[in-house]
This record gives C-alpha cells, sequence and structure tokens, in this order.
C-alpha cells in the first residue's frame, strides 16, 4: 500500500508538462488510429473486399496493437518517454501514408499493424 505522504492532487498532476505530453500524444494518437480503421474499412468495403479480408485487415491492427506493448513499456523504462513517444507517432505517421497507397489486401493489412 502506498503511503499517503506520497500522493499529489490529481490537479496537481495535469499542471505538469510531461503529463500533458503524455496525454495529449494519447489521446492524438487514439483518434487518428480510430480515424483510419474507421475509413480503412469502408475503404475496403468501396473496393469490393469480402468481410473476411475486412476483418483480416483489422486483426493485423489489433494484433500490432498488443505484440510490442512489453517491448515499448521496457523502452520507455531504458530510453525514456519522449524518444518512444517520438517513435510511436513517426510510425503513426507513416502507417498514415501508406495505408491509402493500395486497396489490397497485404498492404492494407501491413500498414494498420503499424498503425496498431
Amino acid at each position: 500500500m502506498a503511503e499517503s505522504g506520497n500522493r499529489r492532487p490529481l490537479s496537481q498532476l495535469l499542471r505538469q508538462r510531461p503529463v500533458i505530453v503524455a496525454m495529449g500524444a494519447m489521446v492524438i494518437g487514439q483518434a487518428v488510429m480510430v480515424m483510419l480503421m474507421i475509413i480503412t474499412s469502408l475503404h475496403m468495403k468501396g473496393h469490393h473486399h469480402e468481410l473476411t479480408d475486412i476483418s483480416l485487415v483489422i486483426s493485423s491492427h489489433t494484433f500490432g496493437m498488443f505484440a510490442f506493448s512489453v517491448l515499448s513499456g521496457r523502452l520507455a523504462d531504458r530510453w525514456g518517454r519522449r524518444p518512444v513517444i517520438l517513435i510511436g507517432a513517426t510510425t503513426l505517421v507513416l502507417a498514415c501514408l501508406t495505408t491509402p497507397l493500395s486497396p489490397e489486401v497485404l498492404p492494407l493489412a501491413v500498414s494498420l499493424f503499424f498503425l496498431g
């Protein structure tokens, strides 16, 4: 059990720059991810892909979300939060740029894997 002397009120935490940056990165990343996932499934439906193909692409995204979670946590501890946030943001941008390049299943699955 944590000692009450080490606790800080939420209002104090929310005024700290590292907390604001981390929360901002998380919110923006989540919003971009959700929008790209929705657009990709609609894009695939518009290109007459079967539901199984759409499901495969979305599943590759889900796998990508969890495949490196342990590694990214350890890297954040080792390298610091800022470099890992920048790597994540760069990967997110690359996924956003590569997703619309092809309507084929494999490129979409790879792009959405990296989006995860």
